[in-house]
Parts: C-alpha cells; sequence; structure tokens
C-alpha cells in the first residue's frame, strides 16, 4: 500500500516535471541566424578588389550581438587572422534586431593573390566558412554562396 502511493507520487511529480519542460521548450524565443559569403575575385588587370562580403541575416525572435568573425577552425573556435582586412564601417559589436540583417565586408586589396599567396589560397581556394561569434560565446556558421569574377 505505502509502496503503491509512492510509486503515484513519483509518477505525479515526473509527469509534472515533463509539463514544466516541454512548455519552457515551447515559450523559449529563440536565436536563430542565415549567414551568406560572397567571394569577389578580380579578373586579371581588373582595379577591383579581393573580397568576402558575409550577410548576416537574423530570422531569429531576439536581437544577437556580433562579438567577433572569422574563419571557423572547430565547432567552437573562429581563426582572426584576416579580421585586419575588415572595412571600418563593420557593425562588431552593434546589435542586429530581430527580423533585420547586415553586412562585414573583407577588403583584401587588388593584388592579395601576389602579397600573401597562403592567405589568397586559404581564403579563394580552400573556401573556408567565415563565419560570427554573438556575445552569448555561441558560433552561428554560414552557408557559402560562390565567387563572383
Amino acid at each position: 500500500m505505502i509502496t503503491s502511493n509512492i510509486l503515484d507520487a513519483i509518477s505525479t511529480f515526473s509527469t509534472l516535471f515533463a509539463v514544466f519542460v516541454s512548455l519552457r521548450l515551447a515559450n523559449r524565443r529563440r536565436k536563430r541566424v542565415r549567414i551568406h559569403n560572397t567571394y569577389t575575385m578580380p579578373g586579371e588587370g581588373s582595379d577591383q578588389s579581393f573580397k568576402v562580403t558575409m550577410t548576416i541575416e537574423n530570422v531569429g525572435e531576439v536581437p544577437i550581438i556580433i562579438d567577433a568573425c572569422g574563419i571557423l577552425i572547430s565547432s567552437n573556435k573562429i581563426e582572426e587572422t584576416y579580421n585586419k582586412y575588415i572595412t571600418p564601417d563593420s557593425p562588431i559589436g552593434k546589435i542586429v534586431k530581430a527580423n533585420d540583417a547586415t553586412t562585414i565586408e573583407y577588403d583584401f586589396g587588388n593584388d592579395f593573390d601576389k602579397k600573401d599567396k597562403y592567405g589568397y589560397r586559404r581564403i579563394f581556394l580552400e573556401n573556408p566558412i567565415f563565419t560570427v561569434r554573438d556575445t552569448t560565446n555561441r558560433i552561428l556558421t554560414s552557408k557559402t554562396i560562390g565567387i563572383k569574377r
């Protein structure tokens, strides 16, 4: 008799806990971001620059703050070596509101392939994943769009 009451109490508690967890998960506001990379490579003799443009589109329900950007190395680490090429008007440290978008542009100049052969090969031939990290230390990955010539 006592065993059955204890089992009923445990069952009731488990059911209430499961309902609480499912309601909590259903009602939480989510961060969702789409990131698209566009690579621009100038033709021979062109005065255009080698560029990588990241478009960060916040499709979630809450704003995000971009803390850092770079090349994805692992699921929790980004390489920031080439951030010196980011144009001055970058949105790092700024808020991207829900249903809004912003861009980060790397401008490598027009002779990047001659100045930094490793960097050129790393960025324009190996198709690395450029990504951003938000202030909660969450790395948001991207989809590569392609190379424009």
